[in-house]
């Protein structure tokens, strides 16, 4: 009887304090279904709120353990809010990084299946050979793409030592009897002194070096980028940040002010001081970003992978050519350097017909490189900005504030805000009324700034020179999509055995084009050039 009592005094009083308005029901319903804690923690009436440290007033439905709560929930919140303002620079990035390194990955197996298949159509007598040292020159060249420690010119220039003894046997000397192992040891010591290529294999390892550390240099600049977002993300901004972010958001419900929504300026002051160390990256960020803009607008002619090794199965059949076209000096020289061929008493494998080798070419697709990563690079340069107006982004996104300043919470009550409003950066937070200046600059921002300054300068450097051949013109290549060719294709086809491949060196000078147009005469030329070399390795084997 008397438990009966007690349940009617209290449902009563429940009642009594719902219609005076002194009941926290509500202030409580939100706190539990935000997930920002537990229902007990809320009082069941108005209580005096002076002794608060965060959400000070004369009535309150507010805790000093719901201030704990609120402050683990706001660094939830703002954390959430950077992540959706970082999301598309994120995906942005990440997917490009993924699709650009894809690419040039493809793009080097294409050239292998491509080179593969030229072997086995024009040079049957030495593609069995050569397969072992093309297929180590290609694996050298993913494993540069994948990220390991490769020196390219010397991995190209081990290839030509790989590759002269075998094609000096098959296509200049018929003897049919293998070279000792000694005398291709010569043979390949002293490649570089004979210069049975010419110096087409420097020209190829040079434009190989140049394009493949542009691509790889982009694709790691792009990981840094990457970085740079996921650690500001994550940061801890400090009890401060917390504090006044709870003011900014949370302690409006402790007065029931459930709807309500922070003024502008309040708004602006409170994230402008929470992300005041990470607004110093701008200059950092938006330097990094025109860095990126020079590196892939100068990622044309030899320093265009997908350029490089569109062409480069011609272009090792054109040293294979020249060896033969010059093969009675090439002999002199052997001689001088290794003296008379020494033979064993096997024979050389006779070579395996095509139809057992069947190498997948895949096409390269219709879009160029050159345009692929001109779009990527436009909508990045779009970030140049981003932390210097990232604050005022979390601002005007509507989930914090509202528009107008007549009915907002401007701290206190629901009124107009009229404190003053702090810029943005370090130095401009001691105007800021809601919070107080950082003292000492923030480690994690410094290394960040430091690695971007760090990665500029490595992009900056690909482009601040290159020979002035290397003036670039669009024209159209013997694949599908659209080629960029330089002079510098024309000075290869001209290469001499002289040795002689002084370049003068000038300022970078790239001519910007439009991918669309096409030049079907440098085409025609470019396919000209790959039959008649074909044509004329035909009719030496057959002489000889």
């Amino acid at each position: 009887m008397f438990l009966g009592s007690v349940l009617v005094v209290c449902v009563l009083c429940g009642v009594a304090a719902t219609e005076n308005g002194t009941s926290c029901t509500d202030v409580r319903q939100v706190f539990v279904m935000r997930g920002i804690g537990p229902a007990h923690l809320v009082p069941d009436t108005w209580t005096e709120g002076k002794d608060l440290n965060l959400c000070p007033s004369s009535r309150t439905c507010c805790s000093k353990s719901m201030e704990t709560k609120y402050e683990e929930a706001g660094r939830k919140d703002l954390k959430s809010l950077l992540q959706g303002a970082n999301s598309y620079l994120k995906t942005l990035i990440s997917t490009s990084a993924t699709k650009f390194g894809d690419t040039f990955l493809e793009m080097v197996q294409v050239a292998e299946n491509s080179t593969n298949a030229l072997f086995l159509d024009v040079y049957q007598s030495i593609e069995a050979q050569s397969r072992v040292p093309l297929g180590q020159f290609f694996a050298d060249l993913l494993a540069y793409m994948s990220g390991k420690d490769v020196d390219l010119e010397e991995r190209v220039s081990c290839f030509f030592d790989s590759l002269f003894p075998i094609a000096y046997h098959h296509s200049v000397n018929t003897n049919q009897k293998d070279f000792s192992e000694s005398f291709k040891e010569c043979l390949r010591d002293a490649q570089v002194e004979i210069r049975p290529f010419g110096d087409l294999s420097e020209k190829i390892a040079s434009q190989i070096s140049r394009s493949f550390e542009a691509a790889r240099t982009f694709l790691e600049a792009l990981q840094l980028g990457l970085e740079v977002i996921n650690t500001t993300e994550h940061m801890d901004f400090g009890p401060e940040c917390s504090e006044a972010f709870v003011r900014l958001t949370y302690c409006p419900q402790c007065q029931s002010f459930l709807q309500a929504k922070p003024c502008a300026g309040l708004c602006l002051n409170v994230v402008r001081g929470c992300l005041a160390s990470v607004s110093e990256l701008d200059d950092s960020w938006s330097e990094y970003v025109s860095a990126l803009e020079r590196l892939t607008s100068g990622m044309v002619g030899i320093y265009n992978i997908e350029h490089v090794l569109s062409t480069l199965d011609t272009k090792i059949s054109e040293t294979v050519s020249y060896l033969m076209a010059n093969s009675a000096e090439v002999s002199k020289r052997v001689k001088d350097k290794c003296g008379t061929p020494r033979r064993v008493s096997r024979d050389v494998p006779p070579p395996i017909s095509g139809s057992s080798l069947p190498f997948a070419i895949r096409p390269v697709p219709d879009t160029s490189l050159y345009m692929l990563l001109q779009n990527f690079v436009q909508k990045v340069a779009e970030s140049k900005d981003f932390y210097a107006n990232l604050a005022d982004r979390l601002c005007s996104d509507g989930q914090l504030v509202i528009k107008g300043d007549l009915n907002c919470w401007n701290g206190s009550v629901l009124a107009e805000y009229t404190k003053t409003v702090a810029g943005i950066g370090v130095s401009a937070q001691k105007y800021n009324p809601e919070m107080k200046s950082p003292r000492v600059r923030d480690v994690t921002v410094s290394t960040l700034a430091d690695k971007l300054q760090h990665v500029k300068q490595i992009l900056n450097a690909r482009v601040t020179s290159v020979p002035q051949s290397d003036s670039s013109v669009v024209g159209e290549g013997s694949g599908s999509g659209a080629w960029w060719k330089t002079s510098d294709d024309e000075d290869y086809a001209q290469a001499s055995g002289s040795g002689d491949t002084s370049e003068d060196k000038t300022d970078l000078h790239f001519e910007r084009t439009d991918g669309d147009v096409k030049d079907k005469s440098g085409s025609m030329t470019s396919q000209m050039s790959l039959v008649l070399v074909i044509l004329c390795t035909l009719l030496v084997l057959k002489m000889k």
